[in-house]
C-alpha cells in the first residue's frame, strides 16, 4: 500500500513539473515583427509625436545635434534589443518629454512607440500594442 501512494504521489509530481513546463510554453513572448501594432495606431502616434518630440527628434526621427537621439537606424535598434515592451514604454515614459516626463497617457506613449514602429519599418498588423504591463511584458523588440 505505501509503495502504491508513493507511485502515487511521484506520478502527480510528474504532472505538475509537466504542467509547469506547459504554461511556461504557453506563455511564449512575440517579437515585434509579428504585427504587433495597427496602421491607426501609428496614425495616432505621429500626430502625438508631431506634438511632443518633434522639436528634439526631427520630424524624420533622425535626432538632432544638440541632444534628441535618432528614434530610427542602427542607434534606435541597438538601444531597444531584447528589451520588453514593458520596459520600453516604461522607459521613454519616465524620460519623455525632455521637459515634462510622464506627462502623456499611458496610451498616447504606447501610440507613439507604434509610429516608431512605422518609421523603423517594422510591420503593422491588425491588434494595436496594448497598454497593459502584463501584455506589453509578453513583447520583445528584436533585430529583423
Amino acid at each position: 500500500m505505501k509503495r502504491h501512494v508513493a507511485a502515487l504521489a511521484l506520478g502527480l509530481c510528474g504532472l505538475m513539473i509537466a504542467g509547469i513546463g506547459l504554461s511556461a510554453q504557453g506563455a511564449k513572448k512575440k517579437t515585434i515583427w509579428e504585427g504587433v501594432y495597427t496602421p491607426a495606431q501609428a496614425a495616432r502616434g505621429e500626430a502625438a509625436y508631431k506634438k511632443s518630440c518633434t522639436l528634439c527628434h526631427r520630424d524624420d526621427l533622425r535626432g538632432n545635434n544638440d541632444g534628441g537621439p535618432p528614434l530610427r537606424g542602427l542607434e534606435f535598434t541597438s538601444r531597444w534589443t531584447n528589451v520588453s515592451m514593458k520596459d520600453m514604454v516604461g522607459a521613454i515614459s519616465d524620460i519623455m518629454p525632455n521637459e515634462k516626463p510622464g506627462s502623456l497617457s499611458r496610451q498616447t506613449y504606447v501610440d507613439i512607440v507604434a509610429f516608431l514602429f512605422k518609421g523603423n519599418g517594422i510591420p503593422a498588423g491588425t491588434t494595436e500594442l496594448p497598454i497593459k504591463d502584463a501584455e506589453l511584458e509578453q513583447i520583445v523588440f528584436t533585430k529583423k
